[in-house]
């Protein structure tokens, strides 16, 4: 049975004290930063770009309209230029909510469609249609918010899953849902605790809820998409820190896709669009320094030359930032002087902590759904633009088949700020993505996907239901059965017994593990095709060769000798010479009684044996009385006998035409009907013979 919430408690990495206002630190951000940027620092750089370089500057090349320009630079300078407890003022765990919840789209969706809930120690918010279940929703997007670690940026996309829900009931007529988790912040709690939250809400919406993992997509945004790509990353290899109590049941399996949105997928990298794309984002590169150490709980071990510098009064910082870039890659930095003696700095050699460094493809292929269940999608001018095409050429190589949703002007996560900044998608982009709703459609078409490839019907209507005390959601059939599989190709049993007609309500659930080595029904079609071809392409009875024609039982005798294996294509001297010398001593004609007419024993029955061996046989007696494949010719060799080179057969008609066994054995009346047919191959050595005439058939 699960447990109540309040009875589980995960395991969690307390790296640094709570972040914590105080006056000094309102009065500094209102007067030293909030002020100075709304009313010089941005307007001086606005008029610079929009006025005075006009002509040369990027941003109006692009298209982006003054106000949204104002909004993303106020946005940049706000996240990356102050302190963690200044930030969540309004980028919180409440009032962002509030404030998103309060807004024209959930006002007139009307209430009940966001819900806070608290499950397995940890928390998260439920957008749904109010007073429905969640067990009976065809999909379900588990979420897993961005900002930096740092900040909760998830209120910034329940206005656009809002909107992801209702094209999905208005244009497919499916039911869908979105469970947003909240996990504990960096650099109060460090690596593997956002893991373990997510892992307890995967429990939850499974072990719990009884929703089947087919049915949920597993998306997150930014920060939210390296936890994300962490933690698959564990279910096909778990990691031995990322657990949670034995009591929330059986680790689920992989979901049935996976949304990245921006995802921060290379700590710290040293990528070109980190360094030149920082004009056009709402964030820049020296964010990123912040973020990965006090992801692995080291910010405050950081050298002097490296540490934020906030709050400062130096008015110097109201145009540079306040902290520099790392000198190498996050990887390269335990080997570096200087760097490899900070605490935990290995983690960036994690692929758990820093996915860019798996380069197992086969890892990748476990570790997230193919078939285009799962979605990459990044904004052409974000910082994080070339490396999450590097993780989008990865999954490629794996062979996970992902798809790629990417707007050549848009910014970081611009999937949503398209939706939360004002005018931000206007820009010169042409075709689908100059559409507000680019975005949308492909996220809704993803969902529809992942619904429609589900092999789970209607989930358990109850939490009491005692599959979902086991943790194990009951599977319901489809509602048309295939049929059972004939030929090769046309369907497969795996796909039958997933219906409910074929299976006992007392069948045996499969034991744990071995849904590994039961192969999936697109893999099982993929087999049959291939068995399929292969069956069309063998080599038929149709041709000219001796081994198609003796296949042929009206072709064969019951009583024709067997050619040996091996023997189709060279017959060996002893044995040919044995046949010959069988056949000489069946051609003598059979002893006649005694008459009158003999003059003599021996020279009476020497005569005609003598004359027989000089007469020139006539065409007639040429012509075999056994089919052939063509106008038989008999072959002209000598042998130290004096008969043919080819072997004559035990018995039967007309054998004074000389032959192989090939030719003896097309006949009916000299192949028995379990003769073994002439192995594969030995048509390809016959045929050179048959063509040259050394064989006494000719070619068909």
């Amino acid at each position: 049975m699960v447990p109540k919430s309040g009875t589980v408690r995960l395991s969690v990495n307390r790296a640094a004290p709570d972040q914590r206002l105080s006056l000094f630190l309102v009065l500094h951000f209102v007067f030293c930063f909030l002020l100075p940027q709304l009313f010089f620092v941005i307007p001086a750089r606005l008029f610079l770009e929009y006025v005075v370089c006009r002509w040369f500057s990027p941003v109006v090349a692009i298209g982006r309209p003054l106000v949204a320009h104002f909004v993303v630079r106020l946005g940049q300078v706000y996240a990356c230029g102050t302190v963690p407890a200044v930030t969540r003022i309004v980028m919180g765990s409440n009032t962002s909510y509030t404030l998103t919840h309060t807004g024209p789209a959930f006002v007139k969706a009307g209430r009940g469609w966001a819900t806070k809930v608290k499950a397995n120690a940890t928390e998260g918010w439920w957008i749904a249609p109010p007073k429905t279940d969640r067990a009976k929703d065809d999909v379900v997007l588990y979420f897993v918010h961005g900002g930096g670690f740092l900040f909760d940026s998830g209120a910034n996309c329940h206005e656009f899953f809002l909107s992801v829900i209702q094209e999905l009931k208005k244009k497919h007529g499916l039911n869908a849902s979105v469970f947003s988790l909240h996990y504990r912040l960096a650099p109060e709690f460090a690596y593997p605790t956002q893991l373990n939250e997510t892992l307890a809400g995967y429990h939850y919406l499974v072990n719990t809820l009884g929703i089947p993992e087919d049915k949920i997509v597993l998306g997150g945004d930014s920060a939210g998409g390296n936890i994300v790509e962490g933690f698959l990353l564990h279910l096909a290899r778990p990691a031995k820190e990322i657990q949670v109590p034995s009591e929330l049941g059986e680790t689920p399996k992989r979901p049935g896709g996976v949304l990245l949105v921006s995802p921060y997928h290379n700590l710290c990298s040293k990528s070109q669009s980190l360094e030149t794309n920082s004009t056009f984002d709402v964030l820049d590169s020296t964010v990123a320094t912040r973020a990965a150490f006090s992801y692995i709980g080291a910010l405050d071990q950081l050298p002097a030359s490296h540490r934020f510098r906030q709050p400062s009064l130096n008015p110097l910082y109201l145009f540079i930032s306040p902290q520099k870039d790392l000198p190498h890659p996050a990887e390269r930095l335990p080997g570096v002087y200087g760097w490899s003696h900070i605490h935990g700095i290995k983690k960036f050699k994690s692929p758990y902590v820093n996915p860019a460094v798996c380069a197992d493809k086969d890892w990748w292929k476990e570790a997230m759904p193919g078939g285009g269940r799962t979605l990459v999608s990044w904004g052409g001018k974000e910082i994080l633009a070339d490396d999450c095409q590097s993780l989008f050429n990865m999954l490629e190589r794996s062979g996970v088949e992902p798809k790629k949703l990417v707007k050549s002007l848009g910014i970081h996560d611009w999937l949503f700020h398209d939706w939360s900044i004002p005018f931000s998608w206007r820009t010169n982009a042409k075709g689908p993505e100059a559409d507000f709703y680019y975005g949308r459609n492909a996220v809704v078409d993803l969902l529809k996907d992942v619904a429609s490839s589900s092999t789970s019907g209607a989930c358990v209507t109850s939490a009491k239901s005692s599959a979902v005390k086991q943790g194990t959601p009951e599977i319901r059939a489809r509602a048309t059965a295939p049929k059972t599989p004939s030929v090769p190709g046309e369907s497969s049993y795996a796909t039958v017994a997933s219906h409910d007609e074929h299976i006992s309500s007392r069948a045996p659930i499969v034991a744990e593990g071995e849904q590994a080595r039961i192969k999936h029904v697109d893999e099982q079609k993929a087999e049959a095709a291939r068995a399929k071809k292969a069956y069309e392409e063998a080599p038929t009875t149709r041709g000219g060769t001796f081994a198609q024609v003796a296949a042929h039982e009206d072709h064969i005798a019951p009583d024709a000798p067997v050619v040996a294996e091996g023997e189709g294509a060279v017959i060996e001297r002893e044995k040919a010479a044995q046949a010959l010398q069988h056949a000489h001593e069946h051609r003598q004609p059979k002893p006649q009684p005694p008459s009158d007419a003999a003059a003599s024993g021996s020279a009476a029955a020497a005569a005609p044996k003598k004359e027989s061996k000089k007469k020139k046989a006539s065409p007639k007696q040429q012509e075999s009385s056994l089919p052939t494949l063509g106008s038989a010719k008999p072959k002209k060799t000598s042998s130290v006998n004096g008969t043919n080179g080819a072997p004559a057969p035990a018995s039967g008609p007309a054998n004074d035409a000389g032959g192989s066994y090939a030719a003896i054995a097309k006949h009916d009346n000299h192949v028995a009907p379990d003769a073994p047919v002439v192995a594969e191959g030995e048509g390809a050595v016959l045929k050179p013979r048959l063509e040259d005439g050394s064989l006494a058939v000719e070619k068909a």
